[in-house]
């Protein structure tokens, strides 16, 4: 199904027979310190006594309990949630949704418990050591602070809006020497200053500092079809706000918010992604949600991949960089063997045994004879996962740490979309490999963006643009930054030094988009063929402490077939002369018309 044909189809609930219930009927009450045991009672009859409908009266419910409440093989079934808050205390998933079919999650609140761990802190740089040698932060969200606390990253914040990302503006995650307190609310943090940016804590500079990173998500998604979220808020959560995998498809996300509390100092919702699809079955729809102030992207949608073999037997093979959470393989699994520039092999074959072993290596048996010539770097492909076919439509990402959205798989369409203050680029469509990080998305193909608003995006100017498309690679062609003396760079977000010129992107469309105030390029182009780039509005009315000559241009390298057509770049003495630039030693094809 192409991206302009896309139907997504999300059956709703149709009970045989009708039954409704209260989590009160079991035992919930606001009053209660801990609200566990009769949520997960109510969740089990639920299904094993075919209640259709089960209702949270109105009211704020306390979850201390350290395991995820679990809606596991419902059916036909609507979680109604009347507005209701669910406030969690504990390190664990919040939600947990496996194996339903048919289900409807709607009106609900959830939040984490700040009394209990404060995910971020916000730290204003009071005093600096002539020789940089200790910095001192004051936390004024907070009357006391410990010495021992975590100090998991520091992220930048622009210091009138204490929002992520501001110009020139670093993050630090290097730890400190000693920590000692000097105030009730101020800690002097020693470090070596040895090779610390110039830019980093300056006086009057402000950091978000986590306490937690990657840890529990709100809602973890496992095998679902036919779900339907609807006006689900996230408040904070010490990890993302929803995780979605396995074999879950035909999904919807509508109305749903990713929000700071309104009542609250916080400057942090999710401490990782707002809602990140790690390998799925596709065919989803997010439509009039609003994502912000996350600890990493809004939005990512892939499926893993893994680079490396060794031990290459008649049948059998050791498989490298395969985490049994991240990058399942089972018997049956279709997977396609790739070069280490992502070009086809030309060979595929199903995994008839899987044995995970120590160190993130797996031992795989095959169906068919392996080629006696495998390259140590091949990437494998599993084809069951495939998370194509997805709808992104009147949203707003804004005002997070990392990028707006990463587009990791095939036809898509993307539009409407508000984008504002992403602290990197507003769209990111991506595929790579590397050894120890992520290795993600198995190309695009068939993607539409259009009609999106890009309102100061990559505002920290990461070094890339507001639209970026290109892979990261262990190996291939080197990077070499093309550009200023601040250089536009292809890097991979991994750190990978390579990129393709194989086409992994095709048949991307980029129209009557709105690109306003960035801080360099508006798009960079690579590793792609058959690119339409039309009908879109670049401007950049207001000045930079610092303006790039690159400014509102866009870069094209190792593509072919690229299409620029009625674009009006709006004049501004900040903008770059060149709009449209290309390496002539590796892309071909390249037609510019009014």
């Amino acid at each position: 199904m192409r991206a302009e044909e896309l139907n997504i189809v999300v059956t709703a609930p149709a009970p045989l027979q009708p039954k409704r219930a209260s989590v009160r009927d079991f035992g919930a009450d606001p009053a209660a310190g801990d609200n566990y045991g009769a949520f997960q009672k109510a969740l089990d009859d639920s299904r094993d006594r075919g209640i259709s409908t089960l209702s949270v009266p109105p009211g704020v419910y306390r979850f201390a309990t350290a395991r995820p409440l679990c809606l596991r093989g419902l059916e036909d079934f609507t979680f109604e949630g009347n507005g209701a808050e669910l406030i969690f205390s504990r390190d664990e998933d919040f939600l947990h949704l496996a194996d339903c079919r048919r289900v409807v999650l709607r009106d609900l609140v959830v939040d984490w418990d700040w009394g209990t761990a404060p995910l971020a802190s916000v730290a204003h740089v009071r005093a600096v050591a002539p020789d940089r040698g200790w910095i001192e932060f004051e936390f004024t969200e907070h009357d006391d602070v410990d010495a021992g606390m975590t100090f998991a990253t520091m992220n930048a914040l622009d210091p009138q809006r204490l929002t992520p990302g501001c110009e020139g503006g670093k993050e630090y995650g290097r730890g400190f020497t000693r920590v000692r307190k000097v105030g009730s609310n101020v800690l002097r943090c020693h470090l070596d200053p040895a090779g610390l940016s110039e830019m980093l804590f300056q006086p009057g500079s402000v950091y978000l500092v986590r306490h937690f990173l990657h840890d529990s998500p709100a809602f973890t998604i496992s095998d679902c079809r036919h779900l339907s979220l609807q006006r689900i808020t996230v408040h904070s959560a010490p990890g993302a706000g929803f995780i979605v995998r396995g074999d879950t498809g035909n999904w919807e996300a509508v109305s749903c918010r990713i929000a700071l509390r309104p009542d609250a100092t916080r400057r942090i919702t999710t401490t990782s992604d707002g809602m990140h699809l790690a390998q799925s079955r596709g065919f989803f729809r997010l439509e009039g949600c609003d994502f912000s102030f996350h600890g990493d992207d809004c939005l990512n949608v892939h499926d893993n991949i893994s680079m490396g073999v060794r031990d290459v037997r008649r049948q059998t093979l050791i498989a490298r960089n395969v985490r049994e959470d991240e990058r399942p393989l089972q018997a049956g699994d279709p997977v396609e063997f790739r070069r280490p520039d992502l070009s086809p092999t030309g060979f595929a074959s199903r995994v008839t045994d899987v044995r995970y072993l120590p160190d993130d290596e797996c031992k795989l048996a095959f169906a068919d004879v392996l080629p006696a010539d495998l390259d140590p770097q091949t990437i494998l492909f599993n084809r069951r996962y495939d998370s194509s076919h997805y709808l992104i439509s009147g949203n707003h990402f804004h005002e997070n740490r990392a990028r707006g959205v990463l587009l990791q798989a095939c036809h898509g369409l993307m539009e409407g979309n508000r984008f504002y203050r992403n602290q990197g680029a507003a769209v990111q469509i991506e595929t790579g490999a590397s050894s120890g990080t992520w290795s993600e998305g198995s190309g695009v193909e068939d993607l539409i963006v259009r009609d999106n608003t890009f309102h100061t995006c990559d505002v920290n100017d990461w070094g890339k643009g507001v639209v970026y498309v290109s892979a990261f690679l262990p190996a291939g062609v080197p990077i070499k930054p093309q550009g200023s003396a601040n250089p536009t760079s292809t890097i991979g977000d991994s750190g990978s030094l390579y990129r393709t010129a194989y086409p992994i992107f095709r048949d991307l469309t980029f129209e009557d988009n709105r690109f306003v105030d960035y801080p360099r390029r508006a798009m960079i182009v690579s590793s792609a063929r058959d690119v339409m780039v039309r009908a879109n509005t670049f401007s950049n009315p207001t000045p930079r402490a610092s303006n790039n000559p690159e400014r509102g241009s866009i870069w094209v390298e190792l593509s072919s077939r690229v299409t620029f057509q009625g674009n009006d770049w709006q004049p501004s003495p900040y903008q770059a002369e060149r709009t449209v630039e290309w390496d002539p030693g590796t892309v071909t094809g390249v037609r510019v018309t009014p």
